[in-house]
């Protein structure tokens, strides 16, 4: 079980679970690019990525969406189900729909990402613009 799940201005959640994480797309986010017909995911396992840099794209008929890293990390899984089951993104973000997996390379940058309440005011506030 995650300790804590936080978020980032770029709408991906990061679950804890000790120096670990899983990372995903927000509902908020799933919500902005319905209909996924294309993920592309390109770290691996083994990378190390900085935080925001590029980790993906999700492509729906609306609109793509770059993804970016949340956290500097070592990536040690990403959810290669999502390159033939893409609208696991739509239908089940925080679960099947999860991007990837890896360790912390700088837990401080866990702790500066927005708690639940405060992404609950920054979406509605982004909403209203």
């Amino acid at each position: 079980m995650a300790e804590s799940v936080r978020f980032s201005r770029r709408h991906l959640w990061v679950a804890r679970f000790g120096a670990a994480f899983r990372l995903g797309v927000s509902d908020f986010l799933q919500r902005a690019v319905p209909d996924s017909h294309f993920v592309e995911l390109t770290p691996r396992p083994g990378d190390r990525c900085a935080a925001g840099q590029p980790i993906g794209l999700i492509a729906s008929g609306r609109s793509d969406y770059e993804l970016r890293m949340p956290v500097s990390a070592e990536v040690t899984a990403v959810n290669e189900d999502l390159l033939w089951t893409f609208g696991a993104i739509n239908a089940d973000p925080y679960g099947a729909g999860w991007i990837a997996e890896g360790w912390f390379l700088d837990p401080a940058e866990y702790d500066a990402l927005m708690d639940v309440d405060t992404y609950d005011d920054y979406t509605r506030d982004w909403a209203r613009r």
